[in-house]
């Protein structure tokens, strides 16, 4: 048996204390293995590698050159090795031939020159319980580059044999006495960002890819692994989940929710109404002083969200999802026709959830011509749990209408978005402005171009709804429930 290895970071001067926890020392067999791997990484003189999102490196394995080629971004297959005669790279001896096809396209016969070194220690352990077997990799060392040296760690640990749940729960004990991140890049992918100045860049949940014969649980854990939205995968599955276990995990989720929440607003505030604003009058005082303060706000928003991140609570949160994940926790309930579910084909679950929520929205559109900005504003929410569990079941319905709903669905959830977008605008503006009459005259002027756009989108609403009106169903209208029996 092999999975997925659990990737967890942690800083150097961690690693002692790792070496003495009690877990380590009773679960090691044997004596550990220390190696050292050393690995020069080439690129063309303008990266053209990295920003492909490739890596080519040359390492020593005892007295051999190994050439690896591999992606930083994880899509495809893994990294190909060849020997090689010397440590210069040799394109026509990588295996894949589309691999060496992209690689050579990319480099385009300039040549290829160290970028960075990555040097590590590697030590080796099998840990073991009872039929539970780990293998446990730490790496520690540097990356040298151009800019000077950064130190990495970075610790593996690979379910061989037992129960996949057993790793995580390691890690939970590990993270209780030890400050483990969830974030562990590979050197390599550290390095790159560092060469091409790139910052964390924000990533979308990515689609979710089951067959149309998959059980509700099998679809549940798809779900879960994909989506960066674990709220509304929580709220979609309620009925065949435990009822403490998604309270457990919205607590989880509520710390992180509340440091985001004001920090994406007033970056929407900054981006969307003020910018614009600022650029049509850059000479206005007033905007200069509300600028200067929402520039000081959204560095305070940002620490907070780092402090948040960088807190034990988020690895914590990560690793008490994946640990609910491996062992399956909703099948400890009672046996009822809702947790039955779980083991039925998720096409009939999928449906009468689509079905509840297409309706509500549907309700809720029909006073859209006259409705407050309380009231788009909760159909915004009506909209968006709609578009997630349209996403979330897509792929249980293959075809066209599925898409097209979808895409309909979006487009009027973001014109609902603009709107309450322009709301909250205008509360961030006044606070922001406080007394200074010059603040605000121009948070008036802010408000007034964020109402003119939210006006706009006011606007199309009509036609929007009734352009997804027309999209339809893509699913099967499920059969009404059967009455109880009198009495």
């Amino acid at each position: 048996m092999s999975t997925v290895p659990l990737e967890l970071g942690l800083s150097l001067d961690a690693i002692p204390r790792l070496r003495r926890h009690p877990l380590l020392a009773a679960l090691t067999q044997g004596r550990p293995r220390r190696s050292r791997e050393r690995a020069i990484y080439f690129d063309t003189p303008d990266f053209a590698l990295a920003r492909a999102g490739f890596a080519l490196c040359i390492r020593r394995v005892a007295r051999l050159a190994v050439q690896s080629v591999a992606r930083l971004d994880a899509r495809g297959p893994g990294p190909a090795d060849t020997v090689v005669a010397s440590e210069v790279p040799d394109l026509a001896s990588i295996p894949d031939v589309a691999l060496r096809a992209q690689i050579a396209g990319c480099v385009a016969g300039r040549p290829l020159v160290p970028a960075f070194e990555v040097d590590l220690t590697r030590e080796l352990r099998v840990l073991r319980e009872d039929a539970n077997e780990i293998h446990f990799s730490l790496d520690s060392g540097s990356v040298k580059t151009a800019h000077g040296l950064v130190p990495v760690c970075s610790l593996a640990l690979d379910t061989r044999a037992g129960d996949p749940a057993y790793v995580v729960q390691l890690a939970l004990e590990l993270l209780d006495a030890l400050p483990l991140r969830t974030d562990a890049q590979h050197p390599a992918a550290s390095a790159r960002a560092m060469l091409l100045g790139e910052s964390v860049r924000p990533r979308k949940a990515e689609l979710v890819e089951v067959g149309p014969e998959a059980t509700l649980e099998a679809l549940l854990e798809a779900c879960v692994e994909a989506c960066l939205r674990l709220r509304s995968a929580l709220s979609f599955f309620a009925p065949v989940l435990p009822a403490r276990q998604r309270a457990a995990l919205r607590a989880l989720l509520r710390p992180l929710a509340s440091a985001l929440g004001p920090a994406r607003d007033l970056d929407v505030f900054a981006e969307e109404w003020l910018a614009p604003a600022l650029r049509a009058r850059p000479d206005d005082a007033g905007l200069a002083t509300l600028d200067a303060r929402v520039r000081a706000l959204r560095a305070e928003r940002a620490e907070q969200v780092r402090r948040a991140l960088e807190s034990v609570h988020f690895p914590r949160l990560v690793l008490e999802i994946r640990h609910w994940l491996a062992s399956h926790a909703w099948r400890d309930q009672v046996l009822s026709a809702d947790s039955a579910a779980l083991f039925a084909p998720a096409r009939d679950f999928a449906s009468r959830r689509l079905e509840r929520r297409h309706r509500k929205t549907r309700r809720a559109l029909r006073g859209l011509a006259e409705a407050s900005s309380a009231e788009r504003h909760a159909l915004r929410i009506e909209a968006k749990q709609l578009r997630y569990a349209a996403e979330f079941t897509a792929s249980l319905f293959p075809g066209r209408r599925a898409r097209r709903y979808a895409r309909r669905l979006a487009a009027l959830q973001d014109a609902l978005g603009v709107a309450n977008d322009a709301v909250v605008a205008e509360r961030i503006a006044a606070e922001i402005a406080g007394a200074d009459a010059a603040a605000q005259h121009a948070a008036g002027f802010v408000t007034g171009w964020a109402a003119h756009a939210a006006h706009a989108e006011i606007a199309r609403l009509g036609r929007l709804a009734e352009r997804f009106a027309e999209a339809g169903r893509y699913w099967p209208r499920p059969a009404p429930t059967p009455a109880a029996p009198p009495g």
